[in-house]
């Protein structure tokens, strides 16, 4: 779980993976809380639809998602070219 002594700083950019559910979806749910802004994915399109939608529901939050298996190195690649314009992205659970 994100812990306020990660050293992030509000508005910091972070890349959770499987967020769709498990660990992934509670470190979701709990990045609004230190304002971070997040990039979400999960190979599951449905689990990372309930997650967004979990998000918005509880906290609002600036969150994309972007449905990518990471255990497909094709889809890492998309996956982080897509967010590269986000400065200090960075992945914190899987």
């Amino acid at each position: 779980m994100l812990q306020a002594d990660f050293a992030f700083a509000s508005g910091d950019a972070i890349v959770i993976t499987g967020a769709g559910s498990g660990i992934g979806r509670a470190t979701a749910l709990h990045a609004p809380d230190l304002s971070l802004m997040m990039s979400a994915r999960d190979a599951d399109p449905g689990g990372l639809e309930q997650t967004v939608a979990l998000i918005a529901a509880a906290a609002g939050g600036d969150v994309r998602s972007r449905v990518a298996d990471v255990a497909e190195e094709p889809a890492i690649l998309a996956g982080m070219t897509a967010t590269a314009s986000v400065d200090g992205a960075r992945t914190v659970a899987q």
